[in-house]
């Protein structure tokens, strides 16, 4: 390949930089996508495929016909005298795939001034599919790189993808002043990363061994069994002999500990990688039993050899936490973020989808919407978002844009993934009542920790000195053919917690919303009032419920909340043919009319006669002829002759 030495790319100057202050966007712009996983089109492990991006297809870009990414391989291993990467070929992801020949090169460049320099290699083809990978005619061996990749987009596409999140090492060229210019997305006010990867691999002037991966399968459930499984790279031109794992899995109770050593009776020659999955007969000596008590788990994963001493070991350990929960989530919360011209059919779509215990709440940050509202724009800012319409599910499962023929399995997908999740929390009481004259909905609220070991802050993060609290008062509002939740405002935001709501401890909290412009008729049957704990960085929402208006008091009531009925099965997890047993706690002139068991089909399996009394009951569990997750449904009776369902998740192994 001959080395175009004496081609460059203007470094900017003053000039293009007094435009870019104020023009700097509108050259491009972009489409929601579906944010749909695209990593399986390659094994991308960031030591084989390296890139920035998140493997998410949530941004179209169009405007521009160059594209960059800045790769700075030395940064990826700071501590070494040399890191530099041999790129052999560069993948990049197109969303659309032409009917016609759409022709695109790419580019690599060295960097000068932080602008590509010198031209090193190059390789075009027509976009053939969505993953295309450009092999270079001989690889590239750099510290430093720009990738360059060349293509014509429009609003109609073709278009460039990106993941949200990020934006520092993503570029476009800027046309928009007198000399054109790489203008960086970050500064440019995008958080966007484009899906471009390269390909090969690390040469370092040290011992590297890395732990790439390390998991614990299948299910983290308390009584279960549980295997690890990993991904280790030898990124060094020397063989490893002696690779091994060092394992710790720990619980705030003190009761509980692992500690393991994995050996690995294979030699790991120079660049090459190994994984070794959790069902493989080799792992079978290092499956350990989980606790019978609700827990988070702390799980220490270190990767040692005989060139302990040369390695720097920085990539060689990995820390996670798990949960290790046996409450269910009594409400599971789909956030939509739309506008409502466009919303029908998201919405109907998820209308078919939605199971009772699932609660849709509907943002419009668009100031032109009739249900707009200040609060649901600071929500929409809270997660980042750029466009519409967006999902979320449980908080941290996303689903960009609206694409027909893929949604309802994506959000089908979502909905699974979050019903599968549990909780440590469980509503101990609360209250509602409206301060005279009618123009304040007073709350307040105890949550409680019944029996789960959680951190509580210090070296080990605690899951809800993390996390933020959040009430919504939404009104329900006819509209594409059903009720609907809508967003009308906030009576808690994003508030700190305090305290890390220890084993057996309870927080309670209390909250003011102002609604004397909704009258107290209507506050009681059109609105309902949700509240929820979410993690502050992964967004996942950890505990949600609701307030039914129609439990509101008067500001002349008093009475304070009983403390709703308890109910608690045990063994949970149980095994095969063994008896449940059901402690259950009454208020006066409440029952259990019936309790239904269901496997995760929808199939009844059995049901029961009314429990009337405070007592231990012990349940037969002769029709579940399997391992698996089920759920039995109690419908409560309150003394006001009110009936509400309660579900409990038990697992059978």
């Amino acid at each position: 390949m001959i080395m175009h030495k004496n081609r460059h790319y203007p470094v900017t100057i003053l000039l293009a930089l007094l435009f870019t202050a104020v023009l700097p966007l509108l050259c491009i712009n972009f489409i929601p996508s579906s944010g749909e996983d695209i990593s399986a089109g390659f094994d991308q492990l960031r030591d084989r495929a390296f890139f920035y991006h998140n493997n998410t297809d949530d941004q179209h870009w169009y405007g521009t016909n160059k594209w960059a990414v800045r790769f700075d391989f030395a940064n990826a291993y700071p501590t070494f005298a040399t890191s530099e990467f041999v790129i052999s070929s560069v993948r990049v992801y197109f969303p659309q795939v032409p009917s016609n020949a759409v022709p695109v090169t790419i580019e690599i460049f060295s960097d000068l001034g932080n602008a590509p320099n010198a031209l090193l290699s190059s390789a075009s083809a027509n976009i053939t599919s969505h993953w295309m990978e450009f092999s270079l005619p001989q690889t590239v061996t750099t510290d430093l790189a720009w990738v360059v990749v060349n293509c014509a987009t429009a609003a109609s596409g073709p278009y460039m993808s990106a993941s949200i999140g990020g934006g520092a090492y993503s570029y476009y060229w800027n046309t928009n002043t007198p000399t054109h210019y790489f203008q960086n997305m970050q500064t440019a006010g995008y958080s966007s990363e484009f899906l471009i990867s390269v390909v090969g691999r690390f040469e370092l002037s040290d011992v590297d061994l890395e732990l790439a991966a390390f998991d614990l399968k299948p299910d983290l459930i308390p009584g279960r069994t549980v295997t690890p499984q990993f991904t280790i790279f030898n990124n060094s031109s020397v063989s490893v002999l002696l690779p091994h794992i060092t394992l710790s899995v720990t619980s705030p109770n003190p009761a509980y500990s692992v500690q393991d050593t994995i050996a690995i009776y294979q030699t790991l020659p120079p660049y090459s990688e190994l994984t070794i999955l959790y069902d493989d007969p080799l792992m079978l000596p290092y499956a350990f039993l989980l606790p019978d008590f609700s827990t988070q788990l702390k799980v220490r994963a270190v990767l040692k050899s005989e060139h302990d001493l040369a390695d720097t070991l920085f990539n060689n350990t990995i820390t996670k936490y798990y949960s290790c929960y046996n409450n269910i989530l009594p409400v599971r919360l789909v956030e939509n973020f739309i506008q409502y011209i466009a919303a029908q059919n998201l919405l109907q779509t998820q209308d078919g989808i939605v199971g009772t215990d699932v609660f849709v709440l509907n943002y419009f940050p668009l100031v032109a919407d009739a249900y707009y509202s200040a609060g649901a724009v600071q929500r929409f800012n809270w997660y980042g978002f750029l466009g519409y319409p967006m999902t979320v599910v449980g908080g941290d499962e996303r689903i960009a844009g609206f694409i027909a023929n893929d949604y309802a399995d994506r959000f089908t997908d979502a909905l699974d993934a979050v019903g599968e999740q549990m909780t440590f929390l469980q509503q101990e009481a609360v209250l509602a009542k409206i301060a005279s004259p009618y123009s304040v909905l007073q709350v307040r609220l105890s949550l409680r920790n019944p029996n789960t070991y959680v951190y509580t802050g210090g070296a080990d993060p605690s899951p809800i000195l993390q996390s933020r609290f959040f009430a919504a008062l939404c009104k329900k509002v006819n509209f594409y053919g059903s009720e609907r939740l809508v967003f009308n405002r906030w009576g808690a935001y994003a508030d700190t917690i305090g305290t890390a709501i220890a084993i057996e401890n309870s927080w309670t909290k209390q909250f003011s919303i102002n609604v004397s412009d909704i009258g107290v008729d209507s506050l009681l049957a059109q609105y309902e009032l949700f509240y929820w704990i979410q993690h502050n960085s992964n967004k996942q929402i950890i505990y949600a419920n609701r307030i039914e208006m129609n439990s509101v008091v008067s500001n002349d009531d008093e009475t304070l909340p009983q403390v709703p009925f308890d109910l608690v099965v045990w063994p949970n997890p149980v095994a095969l043919g063994k008896d449940l047993q059901i402690k259950l706690t009454l208020q006066a002139k409440e029952k259990i009319t019936n309790y239904r068991i269901y496997n995760l089909k929808g199939q009844l399996l059995q049901s029961s006669a009314p429990l009337t009394k405070n007592a231990e009951y012990y349940l037969d569990t002769q029709q579940i002829s399997s391992a698996g997750i089920y759920l039995i449904r109690f419908d409560l009776v309150d003394k006001n002759s009110s009936t509400r369902t309660v579900t409990k998740k038990i697992f059978v192994y």
